[in-house]
C-alpha cells in the first residue's frame, strides 16, 4: 500500500468510475476493490469528501483489455456526471 497516495485538493467531490476485467491477467480484479477502499477512506477523512462517489464495475471474462459493455458504461457515466453544454445559435 502506497503511503504517498493522496486526494488532490479540490477533487474530493469528483465522481470516479473504475472499470476492471474479472479475468485481468496483468492487474488482479481485487485491486479495484482495494483502490475503492483506499480512496473512499481518504475521502471519509476529509470534510466535504464524498466516499460514495467511487463506482466499481467489473466485466466477466474480460482480460486486461476493453469491451463494448465497458465503453457503454463509460459513456453513460460521462453523460450522467458532465453537465450538458448549452447550444446557442447566433442571429444576424
Amino acid at each position: 500500500r502506497s503511503k504517498a497516495f493522496a486526494i488532490a485538493t479540490g477533487s474530493e467531490k469528483t465522481p470516479i468510475l473504475h472499470c476492471h476485467g474479472e479475468q485481468d491477467s496483468v492487474v488482479p480484479v481485487q485491486a479495484a476493490a482495494l483502490s475503492k477502499e483506499r480512496v473512499s477512506s481518504l475521502l471519509k477523512e476529509r470534510s466535504g469528501g464524498n466516499e460514495n462517489s467511487y463506482e466499481v464495475k467489473t466485466y466477466a471474462g474480460l482480460d486486461h483489455s476493453v469491451a463494448i459493455d465497458e465503453l457503454n458504461d463509460v459513456a453513460a457515466f460521462l453523460k450522467r456526471v458532465i453537465p450538458p453544454i448549452p447550444i446557442t445559435t447566433q442571429t444576424d
